[in-house]
């Protein structure tokens, strides 16, 4: 006799699981965000939008970091910062 409930989504989980770390792993982005430091104000409004907390902004060491490794290149900084001092640089 087969059963007739509903469907298990265990299998797709995981399924999408190693689907997506396969992809983390594979992917290699052509370009990384960088930082005019002269220009920044470090206001912390990009640390504020990243998705990822990839960003770090310190009034206090007046320092700007990023995570490349953390970064998932959405470009809500770039898109964010008022001063415009965020860009992308080809490796």
């Amino acid at each position: 006799m087969r059963h007739r409930g509903g469907h298990s989504s265990i299998g797709l989980d995981i399924g999408r699981l190693l689907f997506s770390e396969v992809m983390k792993s594979s992917y290699r982005p052509k370009w990384r965000i960088s930082n005019n430091i002269k220009q920044c104000t470090l206001c912390g409004k990009c640390e504020f939008v990243c998705p990822t907390n990839a960003i770090a902004v310190s009034v206090h060491n007046r320092t700007w970091t990023l995570n490349n490794r953390l970064c998932s290149h959405c470009l809500h900084c770039i898109m964010k910062c008022p001063k415009h001092c965020l860009t992308q640089l080809a490796l």
